[in-house]
């Protein structure tokens, strides 16, 4: 996936080690339908758009940016022991394909 037009890998922070459940990427493409083979979403919306939450902030939450981001683009892929290497394989064809059919600004 290191090299996959329309994917990029989220890396743990220098000196971080990476869990080994999922597999965090960012794409622009729609995944929902890759929900059957265990590709999720990362986040529904950010904290700041619970309304229930907003009187308990201390204060108003800027418009962040970088959560949204992860909202509209943070999906995680299964890497757990059970996954072998047929269904490693449907994942990422599942996911190449997507990303070629479904990535705003790629050719369909």
């Amino acid at each position: 996936l290191a090299h996959a037009p329309g994917v990029a890998l989220v890396q743990p922070p220098p000196g971080g080690v990476a869990g080994a459940l999922r597999e965090p990427v960012l794409t622009a493409a729609p995944l929902d339908a890759l929900a059957p083979l265990g590709v999720g979403r990362g986040y529904p919306r950010t904290l700041a758009d619970y309304p229930e939450l907003a009187s308990a902030l201390a204060f108003p939450l800027p418009d962040l940016p970088g959560a949204r981001q992860l909202v509209a683009q943070l999906h995680t892929l299964p890497t757990h022991p059970l996954l072998d290497a047929a269904a490693q394989g449907r994942v990422l064809s599942a996911l190449r394909d997507a990303v070629r059919a479904g990535a705003p600004g790629r050719r369909r």
